[in-house]
């Protein structure tokens, strides 16, 4: 009888005791936009060439130890474009390109209730995926990506911190 309380008490905790804390949202300094991370994200930003000019690129990424990743991005537009799918089509290719995989999936994506100009896209190189969407809003293009194995892009969490961003402005 007694083992049989002992396994029961472990069945009820260990589920507790092996789930991921809740997410946070993240709402970065002048970002426009938020996101629930599964933890706090890394900061960075850089300069990037965009259509022949620089601009600064500001990022926020989570990575986890099975070789996953969270990433957010928002940058000015390089240029104000004509046809904004076409300026995003041009986006995709560039995320493409510096992945240096090979661009699999990509879509026009109305985004949000606004049903702003947006792309989705899938990056395949090798065993390892690229898999979110960038949207224009504001004259900034604000990007949001999980990266890793097929089944973490495609799963669960990936959907979750995906479907999580949110424009603020």
């Amino acid at each position: 009888m007694r083992r049989v309380l002992v396994v029961a008490a472990v069945a009820l905790v260990l589920p507790a005791a092996l789930a991921r804390p809740d997410a946070e949202t993240y709402t970065p300094p002048a970002g426009g936009y938020s996101v629930k991370f599964p933890a706090k994200p890394q900061e960075t930003t850089r300069k990037v060439n965009a259509g022949g000019m620089e601009v600064e690129l500001r990022l926020a990424t989570y990575a986890t130890s099975r070789g996953e990743a969270y990433m957010t991005s928002v940058s000015p537009a390089a240029a104000r474009p004509g046809n904004p799918q076409d300026f995003l089509g041009g986006v995709v290719k560039g995320i493409a390109k510096g992945f240096e995989g090979n661009l699999t999936g990509e879509r026009e994506l109305p985004f949000g209730e606004d049903k702003l100009p947006g792309r989705s896209f899938t990056v395949e190189k090798g065993k390892t995926f690229l898999h979110g969407f960038v949207v224009l809003h504001d004259d900034h293009v604000y990007q949001a990506a999980v990266t890793g194995p097929k089944g973490f892009v495609d799963g669960r969490e990936a959907k979750a911190f995906l479907d999580s961003f949110k424009l603020t402005k």
